[in-house]
């Protein structure tokens, strides 16, 4: 009877771990998963199996967030959300504080998305006379000049040493067209 029991008892105890086991298990892969699809979206060909993984860092694609993605916003450091979005993008809000070119300083941005940060897409995205094309390339896998939709970035004449976009030397800018060309305007 005393060695049923004990049967009985290491049987029950043996099923109790293995439930615990499995249960830690289960949690382990719902966090991965999640993690996976919620953080780190750019992760490619990780492993399914989270018991398989040993370094996630050598499945990481360095592509970041999406456009327009606001999961960059939740980063904690300024300087690492910029990091976690796409070559070509920056983690912006329209109007938040970005360091100028000096970085003792700060402008403006005049770009970016609304209402919170998110991916926003630089190229071609600053308007002809709007500072901040020097600083906010910056890092950014492009040129100053490719932020501007007019096509340069003047950095001759800078307020704070940040940038304004305007014509490529050879033209002119035309208020009525919006737009730079050839020649004087009639």
């Amino acid at each position: 009877t005393t060695t049923t029991s004990t049967t009985t008892t290491t049987t029950s105890m043996t099923s109790t771990t293995f439930d615990v086991q499995a249960a830690a298990l289960c949690n382990m892969q719902t966090m991965y998963d999640y993690y996976l699809s919620f953080y780190m979206p750019f992760v490619k060909d990780a492993p399914a199996n989270v018991l398989d993984v040993v370094l996630l860092s050598q499945y990481i694609v360095p592509r970041g967030f999406p456009d327009g993605s606001p999961l960059c916003g939740t980063v904690s450091k300024k300087t690492d959300r910029d990091d976690t979005c796409s070559i070509g993008t920056k983690c912006l809000m329209k109007g938040m504080q970005v360091p100028s070119l000096d970085t003792t300083t700060y402008i403006d941005s005049p770009v970016g998305c609304m209402g919170e940060q998110c991916c926003f897409p630089l190229l071609n995205s600053m308007k002809y006379g709007e500072l901040g094309c020097a600083a906010l390339a910056l890092n950014s896998g492009l040129t100053p000049d490719s932020l501007c939709a007019s096509g340069a970035c003047n950095m001759k004449n800078t307020v704070v040493n940040v940038g304004q976009c305007a014509c490529p030397a050879t033209l002119m800018w035309d208020k009525f067209t919006m737009k730079c060309f050839v020649g004087i305007p009639e």
